[in-house]
């Protein structure tokens, strides 16, 4: 702190010394004065940033113990944002996938299997292509995915994958920052949701590593199931074909790796391990 302060004073003193050189003559009191504000809000981000840490570790801690219990308590406050009360004249025919999805992964071996969770899928309305783990072992698959992955094998990477976010517990840390992150905007910044997302993008980096090792864990779940690795890269193949992620190995402020780097890795990892490929299950 005292290195931020000496050289908010230096940066003032330059500020004060081009301002005379235009003709502009400030008291040293107005120096001072805009030493102090720039000192001050230096320490305000450094404690809203300690805050944020505080709040988003101590939820995931919270949400680690209770054998689950927690995570329901968790689900139980956020599962509006995903279950879309308002019937739709497609509804059956996705109840229809959601159960034929549940019977695949029923499926899995149980060493594949996180410890803790009995794995439950929901399909929600959301025209998006995406998935994502939530509390209480639930993944949680779009409606857009599913109208666009043509093989039962690729839709088990993806499974797979969130199976791994599972394992590893990253959905608790997702749901920590994010908690983390709308309180600090909700208490200071009035909700700004820009907020939020500049909180989240300090621990970018470990997300990101997140996402390679949960594709690992989706290859191997696909193996498990099917014996061979066909279909492991027909999820980012559709992601490239709507240029989703294809920019991120450019954004080092990025969640996700690029669609690209995460594609490579996986079909390397296929070569290099000889793993075999075989017909593809369709899903349309």
């Amino acid at each position: 702190m005292q290195r931020a302060a000496k050289f908010i004073s230096k940066k003032s003193l330059v500020l004060r010394h081009n301002l005379r050189v235009r003709g502009l003559n400030i008291e040293a009191r107005d120096v001072k004065a805009i030493r102090n504000f720039l000192l001050a809000c230096v320490i305000a981000i450094f404690v809203i940033i300690a805050i944020y840490f505080a709040l988003s570790k101590s939820t995931a801690s919270y949400l680690r113990h209770g054998n689950g219990v927690n995570e329901e308590v968790a689900w139980y406050f956020i599962n509006d944002n995903f279950i879309n009360s308002e019937k739709s004249a497609d509804d059956d025919y996705y109840l229809f996938f959601q159960d034929y999805i549940q019977e695949v992964v029923n499926k899995i071996p149980a060493q594949s299997l996180p410890k803790g969770y009995k794995i439950q899928v929901i399909v929600i309305n959301d025209n998006s292509i995406n998935a994502f783990a939530a509390p209480g072992g639930r993944i949680i698959l779009t409606r857009g995915l599913l109208d666009r992955i043509k093989s039962e094998n690729g839709l088990m990477f993806v499974v797979g994958h969130e199976i791994g976010h599972l394992h590893k517990k990253d959905h608790i840390k997702e749901f920590a920052r994010s908690f983390g992150a709308t309180i600090i905007s909700t208490m200071f910044f009035s909700g700004n949701i820009e907020i939020v997302d500049l909180l989240l993008m300090l621990e970018n980096a470990s997300t990101r590593k997140a996402e390679f090792e949960a594709d690992q864990w989706g290859l191997n779940i696909l193996l498990s199931l099917y014996g061979h690795a066909g279909g492991a890269t027909e999820f980012f193949n559709i992601l490239a074909e709507n240029n989703i992620g294809i920019y991120n190995q450019e954004n080092s402020f990025a969640s996700h790796p690029s669609t690209k780097v995460r594609h490579d890795q996986i079909n390397n990892k296929i070569q290099k391990e000889r793993y075999p490929i075989h017909h593809l299950v369709s899903f349309e």
